[in-house]
């Protein structure tokens, strides 16, 4: 599975984690996210991390966007080591690269950057670059 959502705060991240627990089966999660700059990015990583096997940290090409460094620094405070990809672009095929058959894959964090993976998946009416 393959799953998008737009959570970018600490509220929606726990909504969002609670929904992919009831709402779906699979063996490892792997966390695709990036954040704008201006998000409470602690809360946001504290609701998410007990969830995850695998992060990979990314941007979007939004000017807001935070640098995916940052991102990953605040997953090692919590104790994860996050993969850094600088773009969806390249995090989504990575994360994708790395799934078993009965896995589950999260892009959340920034509504750009859920933008970015669906471009990148090929929704109906846009290009494919997976």
């Amino acid at each position: 599975y393959v799953v998008a959502d737009g959570a970018h705060n600490p509220y929606s991240a726990a909504k969002l984690r609670d929904a992919l627990k009831k709402y779906f089966v699979f063996e490892h999660a792997t966390l695709i996210i990036g954040t704008s700059s201006d998000k409470d990015i602690a809360g946001i990583v504290s609701e998410l991390t007990p969830m995850f096997n695998r992060v990979i940290v990314t941007r979007s090409i939004h000017p807001r966007s935070l640098d995916a460094a940052a991102l990953a620094a605040e997953f090692k405070r919590h104790g994860i080591t996050a993969e850094v990809s600088d773009d969806i672009s390249t995090a989504l095929p990575m994360a994708l690269a790395g799934a078993g058959e009965n896995d589950l894959i999260c892009v959340t964090g920034s509504l750009f950057v859920v933008a970015g993976a669906i471009e990148v998946t090929g929704a109906p009416g846009l290009p494919s670059r997976v």
